[in-house]
């Protein structure tokens, strides 16, 4: 019996020797892909916390172009609004000089407006 244990023994070493080096094979692929798993995850997850901090910065841009916009309309309508009344005072003042220049020509020409 120990013969024949023996017989088997050594008749399935090679079978034995094969399987081991597929199971360290296969280990080492399980490994591998882990490890590409897990860096591939981490990348994912880098890619996204940039992906949220470009969107951040994206909107703080767009808020603060808004706020510069609203800014310049406000500007402009000052500007706007100066100018008119700049405009109405030199028409005011005009019609005071031409009003003085008509009373003048008609003192000194004796005429009556």
């Amino acid at each position: 019996m120990l013969h024949y244990n023996l017989r088997i023994i050594h008749f399935n070493y090679p079978q034995l020797h094969r399987e081991r080096e597929e199971r360290n094979y296969y280990q080492l692929e399980r490994d591998r892909l882990s490890t590409f798993w897990e860096g591939t995850k981490r990348q994912l997850e880098e890619g996204r916390a940039e992906a949220r901090v470009k969107d951040r910065e994206l909107e703080e841009a767009e808020e603060r172009h808004q706020t510069e916009v609203k800014v310049y309309k406000q500007k402009v309508k000052h500007l706007l609004y100066e100018q008119e009344h700049n405009l109405a005072e030199l028409k005011a003042e005009n019609m005071v000089r031409i009003q003085n220049v008509m009373m003048k020509y008609a003192v000194k020409y004796n005429v009556y407006i």
